[in-house]
């Protein structure tokens, strides 16, 4: 063997037998890799990730605990997408300020109500800011 391959199969062995220490780079872009499996080979891979998407199972095995952890994305169930729109009916309907004003002319005695119907108004304003507490919870949102 020459000099020169000598000393580039040294530079090989030396990184190739050094364990993997990735750098961390925030803003750099992953860069795909791909490998070509038989339809075998792939439903083998897919029933030994379970749950877990493919790329994911592959990076687990591939790279062990070195491997980078990965931000995941999630859409929003559509649960939390219905209380969602509930929250944002509640809040362009004017609903609560309005009975906040009649409760307001009624302690003031400017807007005539029985003492019940005054408890009525008062226990509504309640109960509509109790719903919107409830849904920012459900949403964690903050208030």
């Amino acid at each position: 063997m020459s000099g020169s391959m000598t000393r580039y199969k040294a530079e090989f062995d030396r990184y190739a037998n050094k364990p993997f220490e990735p750098k961390s780079n925030p803003g750099a872009k992953a860069k795909p890799f791909s490998i070509r499996l038989t339809a075998e080979e792939r439903t083998y891979l897919e029933r030994k990730a379970g749950k877990k998407p493919l790329s994911q199972y592959a990076r687990e095995h591939l790279l062990g605990s070195a491997g980078a952890k990965r931000k995941t994305s999630q859409r929003p169930s559509a649960d939390k997408e219905i209380l969602a729109q509930l929250l944002g009916t509640l809040g362009q309907s004017q609903l609560g300020p309005s009975m906040d004003r009649i409760a307001g002319l009624a302690e003031k005695g400017a807007l005539p109500l029985s003492p019940e119907l005054s408890q009525e108004v008062c226990q509504a304003c309640f109960e509509i800011a109790a719903m919107r507490v409830a849904l920012i919870k459900a949403l964690d949102l903050k208030a």
